[in-house]
């Protein structure tokens, strides 16, 4: 299993919640733990419409990613 939920697995997680499909049958057919694919979706719904937006999810994601690395860069100064 990842650590990370990549991008290919977050439009999964998308079309997959459109079926609708259980996020424990996600979780199963993506190959992540089922309380992953519950806290992807808690944290990257839409707050507007309320729906799972993978683009959203990966633009967080890689601002989170980008961010770390600067605190990381800046601690070695």
């Amino acid at each position: 299993m990842s650590k990370h939920i990549t991008e290919k697995q977050r439009y999964a997680i998308s079309k997959m919640l459109q079926v609708p499909m259980s996020k424990k049958d996600i979780a199963e057919a993506i190959g992540v733990d089922r309380s992953n694919i519950y806290r992807e979706i808690k944290r990257n719904c839409d707050s507007r419409s309320g729906k799972y937006n993978p683009d959203l999810a990966q633009r967080k994601a890689d601002n989170v990613r980008l961010k770390r690395s600067e605190r990381r860069y800046l601690h070695k100064l």
